[in-house]
């Protein structure tokens, strides 16, 4: 089995005059949410075995507050591409970066952006799960022994989790 946790990063600031998208923070209901995520999934004691985050700030806040709050330790794989490419309709990297996750992880986390998120969670469902707002996650299990195994419409959905679930 592998399990994969799509989450969008959580509420950001305002875009400010002159402000690049990129940098753009998170929110401070964004920083309380992601750490309630963080504790949430401590208390549920899921750690994931490997994490993908878009390296733009407000996902790399998110990442990091949920990663501090669960105690994750490990490398964190930071992918450009993920941010540049987060408004497209095209999720074929996406699909091609997760199928990469060494078999022996048996759970990974993606931090990254919506309009690609949504895409990305209806594709493996095969269904429409409409939108997942700022800070939410989309919990997807795939029966297969291998990341590369996963395919449209071979998972199912475990659970999902909003912040003002």
């Amino acid at each position: 089995m592998k399990t994969l946790y799509i989450i969008r990063h959580a509420k950001s600031a305002f875009k400010g005059a002159g402000m690049e998208d990129f940098i753009r923070p998170l929110a401070e209901r964004g920083e309380k949410n992601a750490k309630e995520l963080g504790k949430i999934l401590k208390r549920k004691e899921i750690i994931p075995d490997h994490i993908i985050s878009s390296p733009a700030v407000r996902a790399l806040q998110t990442c990091y507050a949920v990663c501090a709050k669960m105690k994750y330790g490990k490398e964190i794989q930071y992918e450009r591409w993920v941010y540049d490419h987060h408004s497209d309709s095209d999720i074929s990297y996406y699909i091609e970066l997760i199928s990469k996750i060494d078999s022996e992880n048996q759970s990974a986390f993606i931090f990254g952006h919506n309009n690609a998120w949504n895409l990305l969670a209806n594709y493996y469902l095969g269904e429409d799960i409409w939108n997942i707002p700022s800070g939410g996650l989309v919990c997807i299990q795939f029966d297969v022994d291998t990341w590369k195994e996963i395919d449209a419409w071979n998972g199912k959905l475990q659970y999902t989790w909003y912040p003002e679930k």
